[in-house]
């Protein structure tokens, strides 16, 4: 019933420096009442680190591509009993670009392990923030830099808007201490951002349903010259601030309410009625509650379900046991799985960038698991007119109830005629 908070963006995008500043200005209680709390003390050390560095007008070094270190706070609403997990899995820029301007996220088989992880970073998240540099397209020479900074993104918005969960994203413009002059001149914001990052801005932010937010983690740099090199740069100033927080985090803030008010059982919904004074009590109330006593919770619940079936396993002997003529007894649960086909849907992919992407079709298959827990495969078969062109299989362990989705590569480089692919999903 928490909400989950994921900051990504490309390399050079702020997040690290606008996850720490944003850290230490709600590591006390704002007057508001928002307090980021450190969940463990690799974030807490981590984020001071951090702040010293920029203390000492030094930026933090960039991620290396292939590594991920993650950190993790609670987003805490004092007086309210709100809270939401904020979570920063610090990826390197290429590898962000790499899992979506290159559309590897439709299949996570294939993917190297921190790219898995970045991929199931995402997928848990409710609300996303999606960092942007502006200086990634204002005054980059580059249109191949600036087409794929900006695939980047517009994928990731693609992919975590497609599979049927109904996440909140904003744009979070950052370093825009730098261009405030720029968007004076070019009409405001919005209108700088239209020019940046134009399909970004048309697909997702024009209609309204993604908010834009101009923020200033170091809204105060100094221009150094580096020793024999003679270039200059910028460095953090001594005692900088941070300019539009106040904005981020009350929206922050809503977002996180409205997740968890969604997440409250219609009965509840119904009994507040129009009343939003008894809604919101009974949501922080019972939420609260639920929340605190949820280990407490689910071991009454379970205690009473064995109970339960116990009474109903000596209802059913005593009165359903084996008669004479015939009878049967009572209907064991089953010992073994029984998948159960959900859904299943092809995506063809032709014309890759490497030839290990060429002429193939990819057949998803959603499957869930009505027997006892245990390996259940699905075998997918490619037929040409009647014959046979293709054939594979993947195997995975489900538990009892649970549901998941198999991803299957098949050739179709042989293909000349429409095709048909049937998929079977059984037990080894």
């Amino acid at each position: 019933m928490t909400a989950s908070i994921a900051i990504i963006g490309t390399e050079g995008s702020g997040k690290t420096v606008l996850t720490t500043t944003l850290a230490k200005r709600l590591s006390t209680i704002d007057s508001r009442g928002v307090f980021l709390n450190p969940q463990d003390v690799t974030t807490l050390k981590y984020v001071q680190s951090v702040w010293d560095t920029l203390q000492d007008g030094d930026w933090p070094p960039s991620t290396t591509p292939g590594k991920l270190f993650e950190l993790r706070w609670k987003l805490e609403l004092v007086g309210q009993n709100t809270k939401a997990e904020v979570r920063l899995l610090d990826p390197a820029g290429q590898d962000l670009r790499l899992l979506f301007a290159e559309d590897r996220y439709a299949d996570p088989t294939i993917l190297p392990e921190a790219l898995q992880k970045l991929a199931k970073y995402c997928r848990s998240a409710d609300i996303v923030l999606f960092l942007i540099n502006l200086g990634d397209f204002i005054g980059e020479g580059d249109p191949k830099k600036r087409n794929d900074n900006q695939a980047a993104i517009k994928g990731a918005m693609d992919h975590l808007s497609a599979d049927g969960r109904p996440r909140r994203f904003c744009v979070v413009l950052t370093q825009v201490d730098r261009y405030k002059d720029y968007a004076a001149a070019h009409g405001g914001w919005l209108s700088v951002a239209q020019d940046a990052i134009p399909i970004v801005f048309s697909a997702y932010v024009a209609g309204g349903d993604t908010v834009l937010f101009p923020v200033s983690a170091v809204n105060m740099t100094a221009v150094e010259a580096d020793d024999g090199s003679g270039r200059s740069q910028e460095r953090p100033a001594p005692g900088f601030g941070s300019d539009g927080f106040d904005d981020l985090v009350d929206w922050m803030t809503t977002q996180v309410q409205e997740v968890r008010r969604k997440a409250l059982p219609f009965w509840l919904v119904w009994l507040g009625g129009s009343a939003p004074d008894f809604a919101q009590r009974i949501e922080q109330d019972w939420l609260s509650w639920i929340e605190e006593n949820m280990r407490t919770i689910k071991r009454a619940l379970w205690g009473g379900l064995a109970v339960f079936l116990l009474l109903l396993l000596l209802l059913v002997r005593s009165c359903g046991g084996p008669q004479e003529g015939g009878g049967k007894g009572p209907e064991l649960p089953p010992t073994h799985p029984q998948p159960v086909v959900i859904s299943k849907w092809n995506k063809e992919v032709r014309g890759g960038v490497t030839s290990l992407w060429d002429h193939n079709v990819i057949s998803y298959v959603e499957v869930r698991n009505e027997g006892a827990a245990g390996n259940i495969v699905v075998e997918s078969t490619l037929t040409e007119r009647g014959v046979q062109k293709d054939r594979r299989s993947q195997k995975k362990f489900l538990n009892s109830g649970e549901t998941e989705v198999f991803v299957i590569r098949l050739d179709i480089y042989s293909c000349d005629n429409p095709y048909t692919v049937d998929p079977v999903a059984r037990v080894p």
